[in-house]
C-alpha cells in the first residue's frame, strides 16, 4: 500500500508540475490544485503508516497514528480550497478582461490576425471631442 501511494503521489505532483509550465492560465489552475491534492496525501500518508486512527479508545499508544498529520492534512485541504478559489477568481477575471474565446487558449481581438480591429468611434453628437475646446455662449469671452 505504501508503494501504491509513492507512486500515486508522485503522478499527481509530475502532472501539476506539467500543467503549472503550461501557457493556458485555466490549466496551471489544475496544476496547482493536483500539486495541492499530493501534498495533502503525502501528509497524511505519513502520519498513518499502517496504524489506527486517534480516536479509537480502545488502542494502546503505541498503535494510534500521529493526530499532527491529521491536522495537517485538514489544514493543507483547507489552505489548498482558498487558494483554488482565488486562483480561479483570477483566471476568470484575466480571461473576461482579454476577450478569450475558449479552451484552446485563442484570444479575440488585436491579437488575432483573423478578426480586424475596431475602427474609432466618432465622437457623440453634440459633444466636443477630446482636443476642441468647450463651446461658451456669446457674449462671454475668456
Amino acid at each position: 500500500m505504501n508503494l501504491l501511494t509513492s507512486i500515486a503521489i508522485g503522478i499527481l505532483f509530475g502532472a501539476g508540475v506539467h500543467l503549472i509550465l503550461q501557457r493556458d492560465l485555466s490549466r496551471a489552475a489544475l496544476g496547482s490544485i493536483l500539486i495541492t491534492d499530493a501534498a495533502v496525501l503525502f501528509i497524511l500518508s505519513a502520519g498513518f503508516g499502517g496504524k489506527t486512527e486517534a480516536i479509537a479508545p480502545w488502542a494502546s499508544a503505541r498503535e494510534v497514528s500521529d493526530p499532527l498529520a491529521q491536522a495537517l492534512g485538514l489544514t493543507g485541504i483547507v489552505v489548498g480550497f482558498g487558494t483554488t478559489a482565488l486562483l480561479l477568481r483570477i483566471v476568470i477575471a484575466a480571461a473576461r478582461s482579454h476577450h478569450r474565446s475558449g479552451p484552446g487558449g485563442q484570444w479575440r481581438g488585436h491579437l488575432d490576425r483573423s478578426v480586424p480591429p475596431e475602427a474609432p468611434r466618432p465622437p457623440a453628437a453634440g459633444r466636443p471631442g477630446r482636443d476642441a475646446a468647450p463651446k461658451r455662449p456669446p457674449g462671454q469671452e475668456v
